[in-house]
């Protein structure tokens, strides 16, 4: 008796040790985080105001007092501060990107009527590509990622495959990075969103 309750005690605290904490187990493709105040969301890093200044200014100088220069300012924040919020917390937050997306779409609609089928459908196919490995994998991409997809679509239209596609690949020296330093990536996560925010901003700024 004595030796099963000694064994009894070294199994609970193996279950200890080894139980995931509350960090092991976040979900990397969360979109809403209702519960957590949105100011407390947005990182507090100064690189977060000086994009959120910079890119809008930028946008004015590319655009000039045009209705893309609008178009690009708001994509710009918005942009970061998801990136910035994806990068330290793992979330895309639904109160950001729902309304951001009705937003640019109906900015979009006013301003350029004429391309309103690329406004309205390259959103959807851009979710539909990432939500394609679904089907083989049920944790191959976060519908986090895939919400955003559809905010791209709104702001670069069809080029948001491009976007998409520079966004792969920026993510791969990150990833050697990690290999470099860690000795391996098995395990390891990164977000996504920041990516297709970088690429969705290189073809805003450059198409």
């Amino acid at each position: 008796m004595p030796t099963d309750a000694a064994d009894s005690e070294i199994d609970e605290r193996a279950t200890d040790e080894t139980a995931p904490s509350p960090a092991d187990v976040v979900d990397t493709n969360e979109t809403s985080a209702t519960d957590v105040p949105l100011s407390e969301l947005i990182p507090r890093h100064p690189l977060v105001p000086v994009f959120c200044v910079g890119l809008p200014l930028l946008a004015l100088g590319v655009f000039g007092f045009e209705r893309q220069a609008l178009i690009a300012a708001i994509a710009s924040v918005v942009l970061t501060l998801l990136a910035a919020i994806d990068i330290e917390h793992r979330i895309l937050p639904n109160r950001i990107v729902l309304p951001a997306t009705a937003v640019l779409l109906a900015l979009q609609l006013i301003f350029f009527p004429g391309d309103w089928l690329q406004w309205l459908l390259a959103g959807p196919a851009a979710a539909a590509f990432l939500a394609a490995p679904l089907i083989f994998r049920r944790d191959a991409m976060g519908m986090g990622d895939i919400k955003l997809a559809v905010l791209l679509g709104t702001i670069v239209g069809w080029n948001v495959f491009g976007a998409i596609v520079i966004g792969c690949f920026a993510i791969v020296p990150i990833a050697l990075w990690m290999r470099v330093r860690q000795g391996s990536i098995k395990g390891a996560t990164l977000p996504f969103g920041p990516f297709l925010a970088f690429g969705t901003l290189v073809i805003l700024f450059t198409s």
